[in-house]
């Protein structure tokens, strides 16, 4: 017999080498504390079947003596769940245990607990790496099932649960039998006798079992991860076996085995049991529409990808189902129902129809309604109609297709322009006294490089300083207040640019410059960044948080100490073709840092030259010495920072409107007012919905100021989670709040801390609204209490020494100094 050294678990990730390991025994190995647990606890058990039965009294044996007859060779053992039946179900369970007790294992419930209690309950019990299914009314047909599923996952390490074929026992008159397609033998062969089942090659994933799921529950064998969490929905409805099934799956891949393995016996005692096709729908669907928002919750909560859009069709499509049923008998309170126990699902479905309706008004008002509902409506104009589609697809895609090749043609040309442009304006004279600057993307007037900008026009004459735009709006409001403005990729803006000794941003020269508008080679870089911060910004490996082209590591293009002659010149005649498409950071000018922090996680972090770090605090914060808070009157701000993922960007708008009353409340108890301010990245634009919502609250406001350092002086305290503005805002010694309730998911899925974020931080660390409003209401009564772990936190971020209203004359005197201008 084999033991639990050969056994494999679940998959296991080891940071150390960045790789998965599938070897409980590898010292190196890292997984979940709970199926570390059970795998030091294991008593050389391979597999163990989960059998939960309930009235199943004329059934029971044959799925027991089919367990037993399982040839194997390796331990398995059977927990039997008996759920406080009212037949004699429980007698026979005992009956086998005393038989086989060193199989069988009895769980007699003296309540019931509901099938899905039931079945994680005896889940929670083994020990073994491996956890096959089967309910008490079904049974086994192979004797060599479980052999050959554990030797295919052995042989696999990679898959997390394995499945077979399984046959349909149900009488004829069953009211869905006519919905399945019977083989020629006349038998119902599942998955394939689903119509809906479209026969694909391994693996499956979750995508691939949402619409038509394919894995019977008497023949799924699983890879088990005891540390999966099993969200409480998943106690309250019918449906069990799909959701454990896509949550022990998760990212991972499953696999089908060709063999028929198992009886799937439609009994009369099954939870599927109704008496017709619409109480059918009824029941299934409403518990199809729970188990399906629930996973799109836990999918957000423990993976972060996953199969939304998939998920989200399926409901519109289940949601209709139910919606027709319950509409066909008028049944009010079933429409109801549907609305109170799931308005997520129910106005996801809402959105369609509208979506669908504004459809169906533009083809009315094309085809005229008579022509609509033959077009729509009948089969035989549907079908003539086919071919037509099929012609404008094919059109359509030879359309896209040309595109694709002709900004294919476009893209090399430009990058070629570039390529050129960038070495030939090299070649140009520079002036020292002559420089350019923009911000995000050349389109925005704001930031550090805003601030920066109008200092220098405001006070150094001697500096012909240029702002470049690519924003006609930003053009014309400069151009009206006489500033020095011009548009990108104009004639005298490229003649600016490539006679300019220095280029200034905030942002990426990827992003903010081109070769084509006269950036070269001989441009002197000047990084003010846009934020001390906490997110992580690259690890030596890869740069983190952008996602602009080009911004990366050049260490493939620059020689280094220690290269031989060989590489050096490799790496000089390929930085002779990639550098303008390149960030270069590790040859900026000069980049702004306000303290250690700027050194540590961005400098040392992208190989800044340590001679270009220079101690300086932000432009920006300027105003911030000038404004001072209504101590009578107190403003509170909350400002989060963006998320990559939209829908936990939307977790997070929704959480806040949910407490907009206690907000409320709170903002009374001080004299307040509470602003919201989102941060310009946004996935979506809510003023509108805020606009909405925030008519019955006269002390909450959205804040929609473009710029926040214009106002950010006059506020009491500030509530944020990862963003930099915090750290601004502390520097003036006021309170600020960490309320981070996804820090978890954000450490793991976003971008990350280069820093231990929990004990950096100068404030409370919080993961509720309520617990936010308490810290709220402390600070308002006492706003120096921890003054002074403030005062010590910030020392790392911001250099006191270095910060003031005097920024940006420090950071012109440097330039010029090091330009030989002073």
């Amino acid at each position: 017999m084999q033991t639990t050294d050969e056994f494999r678990y679940a998959k296991l990730w080891q940071p150390k080498t960045e790789e998965w390991h599938t070897d409980g025994k590898d010292e190196e190995a890292v997984m979940g504390p709970e199926t570390a647990k059970r795998c030091a606890e294991n008593d050389d058990c391979a597999v163990t079947v989960c059998c939960i039965t309930y009235k199943h009294e004329d059934y029971i044996r044959d799925a027991l003596d089919s367990f037993l007859m399982q040839k194997t060779t390796f331990k398995f053992k059977v927990f039997v769940g008996e759920d406080c039946g009212p037949d004699g179900t429980a007698d026979i369970v005992r009956e086998y245990a005393e038989k086989y007790p060193d199989i069988i294992v009895p769980f007699i419930r003296e309540k019931n607990m509901g099938a899905q209690r039931n079945l994680i309950d005896l889940c929670n019990r083994a020990t073994s790496p491996y956890i096959a299914f089967c309910e008490g009314d079904d049974y086994w047909t192979d004797e060599y099932k479980l052999q050959k599923q554990y030797d295919y996952m052995q042989q696999n390490p990679e898959t997390r649960v394995c499945f077979s074929r399984v046959e349909i026992s149900a009488p004829e008159d069953w009211f869905l039998r006519s919905w399945f397609k019977e083989n020629k033998q006349g038998k119902l062969i599942f998955p394939d006798c689903e119509p809906l089942y479209k026969p694909q090659k391994n693996p499956f994933t979750a995508k691939n079992c949402v619409w038509v799921f394919p894995a019977q529950t008497a023949t799924v064998f699983y890879r088990w991860n005891y540390d999966v969490e099993i969200p409480d929905w998943y106690y309250t409805g019918i449906i069990g076996d799909h959701p454990i099934f896509l949550m022990q799956l998760g990212e991972g891949e499953a696999h089908m085995l060709p063999d028929v393995t198992a009886i799937y016996r439609r009994s009369d005692v099954g939870v599927y049991m109704s008496q017709n096709m619409d109480e059918h729908f009824l029941k299934t669907r409403i518990d199809h529409i729970r188990w399906m928002t629930g996973m799109l919750s836990w999918y957000r909560t423990h993976i972060g990808d996953y199969p939304r859009v998939q998920f989200e069709n399926r409901v519109k499509l289940e949601t209709a189902n139910y919606l027709r049923t319950a509409l066909k008998y008028d049944d009010q309170e079933a429409v109801q129902r549907l609305f109170e126990t799931y308005p997520a699902a129910a106005m996801l479905s809402l959105r369609a129809y509208l979506a669908f309706y504004d459809d169906s008004r533009v083809m009315t008002r094309t085809c005229g309604w008579k022509g609509y509902q033959l077009l729509v409506r009948h089969r035989v104009y549907r079908q003539i109609l086919h071919p037509v589609v099929w012609f404008l697809k094919l059109v359509d895609f030879c359309k896209n297709g040309c595109k694709s090749i002709v900004r294919g043609v476009g893209k090399a040309l430009r990058n070629m322009y570039d390529w050129l442009c960038y070495w030939l304006y090299s070649l140009v004279p520079k002036r020292k006294d002559l420089w350019v600057i923009t911000s995000f993307r050349a389109k925005g007037y704001l930031d550090n490089a805003k601030y920066y900008y109008e200092y220098v026009v405001a006070n150094h004459p001697e500096i012909e300083l240029c702002w470049l735009t690519k924003d006609e709006e930003v053009y014309e409001n400069l151009k009206e207040q006489n500033m020095p403005v011009l548009m990108m990729g104009s004639r005298k803006a490229r003649k600016k640019m490539t006679h300019a000794a220095v280029a200034i941003t905030d942002h990426n020269v990827m992003s903010d410059f081109a070769p084509r508008y006269g950036f070269n080679y001989r441009t002197k870089v000047v990084q003010l960044w846009h934020g001390v911060g906490f997110k992580s910004m690259g690890d030596g490996k890869v740069v983190k948080t952008v996602d602009e082209r080009g911004v990366r590591y050049s260490t493939d293009i620059l020689a280094k100490e220690g290269d031989c002659w060989c590489k050096k010149l490799c790496k000089r005649i390929k930085f002779f073709f990639v550098a303008p498409f390149r960030e270069l950071f590790e040859r900026y000018f000069i980049m702004v840092c306000p303290g250690q922090e700027r050194v540590d996680m961005i400098g040392k972090v992208w190989n800044i030259p340590e001679e270009a770090l220079f101690m300086a605090g932000h432009p920006r914060n300027v105003l911030l010495y000038q404004e001072q808070p209504d101590p009578q009157s107190p403003k509170v701000m909350y400002a989060p920072t963006f998320r990559y993922d939209f829908v936990k960007e939307t977790d997070l708008i929704e959480n806040l409107i949910t407490h907009l009353p206690h907000i409320q409340a709170a903002m009374e108890r001080i004299n307040g007012t509470f602003y919201i301010r989102l941060h310009p990245h946004t996935w979506r634009d809510y003023q509108n919905k805020f606009r909405y919502v925030l008519k019955a609250y006269d002390r909450i406001v959205l804040d929609t100021e473009k710029d926040i350092y214009t106002t950010l002086g006059t506020y009491s305290m500030v509530i944020t989670d990862y963003s930099s503005i915090s750290l601004d805002f502390a520097m003036l010694d006021r309170p600020t709040v960490y309320f981070c309730p996804d820090i978890v998911w954000f450490k793991e899925k976003q971008a990350g801390f280069n820093l231990d974020f929990e004990h950096s931080i100068p404030g409370p660390l919080v993961g509720t609204w309520e617990e936010t409003l308490k810290h709220v209401q402390r600070y308002h009564e006492d706003p120096d209490a921890d003054l002074a772990f403030r005062q010590e936190k910030c020392k790392y971020f911001f250099d006191r020494a270095v910060n003031g209203a005097d920024n940006s004359a420090r950071i012109t005197a440097e330039i010029k100094r090091r330009l030989g201008l002073s």
